[in-house]
């Protein structure tokens, strides 16, 4: 039992760990009810909120290779205090533009619990990765979830092309971070993001391939179509020209660009981008217009 769930359930919380990193240290995601319930956003009764605890990772040789890594990538840093600032300016940029994600509230942390720290909106619900990988789940409904995920991204990519925030654009997005909250999809996990100056259109590609790789290792275990899940995808997208121009893009990937597929080959065995990219590629629908 770590030190901030004893110093909890000591104040007279219950306390629920959801996520934790274990051994190598690191964060601490926890559903905290109790004594510490925490008012919905919208007032009425307290009930059960999440307490994010960030924490320095311990894999002490690792630390400084990724931090390296992020920066050659034009990503944010990776220290629990860089952690903890860039999930709170990102889901405070999301909840002024209405895009859906836990909303952060406005309460002081524990007595036992040190900074950095956020508390949370408790979201319950599988996440689609688990939904999809389901085998007992029946096709359709799961079919129109996707297409729902497909319409939800390309209006958050409409946003972010207008406003040009790149924190629009979740840094490792896909199902596995987004849980089917009662009607909603609620995206999670924002604790790393891109840096400012990032090309846009990189990290809109970065994420649709993130997206089409994790529908096709989520389809897996089941034994379903992936590829079916990517035409669902595509369709609800909307933006067949869109979506072909920044997957070309991303394949052709400039200056650097096999430097990059070979890092992502030797830090992802199996299923590469390359391969994500051209089976959404392949998915589009060519009679479909563009907005």
């Amino acid at each position: 039992m770590s030190p901030e769930v004893k110093a909890l359930r000591a104040a007279g919380f219950t306390v629920e760990v959801l996520d934790a990193a274990g051994a190598r240290g690191g964060n601490q995601v926890l559903k905290v009810g109790g004594a510490g319930g925490a008012p919905p956003p919208g007032g009425g009764a307290p009930g059960p909120a999440v307490l994010k605890v960030y924490r320095r990772r311990r894999a002490w040789l690792r630390g400084p290779f990724r931090a390296l890594e992020n920066r050659w990538l034009g990503k944010r840093g990776v220290g629990a205090r860089a952690r903890c600032a860039t999930e709170r300016e990102t889901l405070e940029l999301w909840e002024r533009h209405g895009v859906r994600a836990p909303r952060l509230l406005p309460r002081p942390l524990p007595r036992g619990i040190a900074p950095p720290a956020l508390w949370m909106e408790y979201t319950p619900g599988p996440t689609l990765h688990g939904r999809i990988a389901d085998p007992a789940q029946p096709a359709g409904p799961l079919a129109g979830w996707v297409a729902r995920y497909g319409a939800e991204t390309a209006r958050r990519h409409d946003l972010a092309l207008q406003t040009q925030a790149v924190l629009l654009v979740p840094e490792h997005g896909g199902p596995r971070h987004v849980l089917l909250c009662g009607a909603e999809l609620v995206h999670i996990d924002h604790e790393t993001g891109w840096r400012a100056g990032t090309p846009l259109t990189r990290a809109l590609a970065d994420e649709l391939t993130l997206i089409a790789r994790g529908l096709l290792r989520a389809a897996e275990p089941g034994g379903r179509d992936g590829d079916a899940l990517l035409v669902a995808f595509a369709a609800g997208h909307g933006r067949p020209e869109r979506l072909a121009r920044l997957l070309a893009e991303a394949s052709r990937g400039g200056p650097l660009g096999w430097a990059h597929r070979l890092h992502d080959r030797c830090k992802r065995p199996g299923l590469t981008k390359q391969e994500a990219r051209a089976r959404l590629l392949r998915a589009l629908d060519p009679r479909a217009s563009a907005p």
